[in-house]
């Protein structure tokens, strides 16, 4: 049995090690390099955490080992591997969220059903007036927005993420039941989440370690600020664009929440990867075409 629980972090380690040559290419500047000082710093709190803490288990320490490769590897590569991020994202992802919390709802307390309106709700609000109104954020705001982009990516990402697959670092009678290929993409979208989780936590202004000043963890906090704020696109909504996007979406959305057409986790990973590609296409198409009928 531990001999499976072996070959199962292998091939998990494998889809980690993948998921994060994927998102920057194999033929990155300075791959190497980046490689070893991530699997390094990984090796390092593995190390440590087992010679501190051993009885949280070996297993459980080679999954945090994991994470923090894939966090390291995320930083370093940040400015590749951070997606551009536009009006029609955030208002995509925002539909996805509230898709994703109706479909909870009945499993959610009062006290945490209120929790999240007092932070959906606002955060809808200032989406949607930047999606109809044409204005240039300012750099807190364009910070904000990029933020609340990632905080979408990972809560969407964690309601659907397969923590079965992770059992078999906790139980070992657990190992035999899971199949290669599902631990394999589990390793890919545990690297990918890891990656997007420490994006945010990298906003956090307090010193990593005791011998960091807050002074020296600000400046961190800001060029990590920097680059998300190059990393968010100004480029306006029409307000018929915006208007077509949140009736053609919107109305899939709650059509497939009442009758659920197609699973949703599937139609929530659609909107993640492939809508916000195809409208950004199509109304890019539509308001040129627009534009040449109006100077012809």
């Amino acid at each position: 049995m531990d001999e499976m629980r072996i070959v199962l972090c292998v091939v998990f380690g494998f889809g980690v090690f993948l998921e994060s040559l994927l998102l920057v290419g194999f033929t990155a500047e300075e791959l190497g390099t980046v490689i070893l000082l991530s699997l390094g710093a990984g090796l390092i709190f593995f190390l440590v955490g087992f010679l501190k803490a051993p009885e949280v288990g070996l297993y459980t320490h080679i999954l945090i080992g994991f994470g923090i490769y894939s966090g390291v590897f995320g930083i370093l590569f940040r400015k590749k591997i951070m997606p551009v991020v536009s009006e029609k994202t955030l208002l995509v992802l925002n539909m996805a969220l509230w898709y994703l919390f109706f479909t909870y709802f009945p499993m959610l307390s009062f006290k945490i059903k209120l929790l999240i309106c007092l932070i959906l709700i606002p955060m809808t609000i200032s989406v949607n007036l930047m999606a109809f109104i044409d204005h240039v954020v300012g750099f807190g705001l364009t910070l904000l927005f990029y933020t609340w982009f990632l905080i979408m990516l990972v809560f969407l990402g964690l309601a659907q993420f397969p923590f079965w697959n992770l059992s078999f670092f906790f139980n070992k009678l657990s190992a035999a039941r899971l199949g290669f290929l599902d631990v394999l993409l589990t390793g890919m979208v545990f690297s990918y989440m890891a990656i997007n989780v420490i994006y945010v936590l990298a906003l956090i202004p307090i010193p990593y370690h005791r011998g960091q000043s807050f002074g020296e963890r600000w400046r961190e906090v800001r060029r990590h600020a920097g680059v998300l704020i190059e990393k968010y696109s100004h480029q306006q909504l029409r307000q018929e664009e915006a208007l077509l996007i949140m009736l053609i979406v919107g109305g899939f959305l709650a059509t497939n929440l009442f009758l659920e057409l197609i699973p949703h986790h599937f139609a929530i990973n659609t909107l993640i990867v492939i809508v916000p590609q195809l409208i950004s296409k199509r109304f890019s198409m539509a308001a040129q075409r627009t534009d040449e009928l109006m100077s012809s």
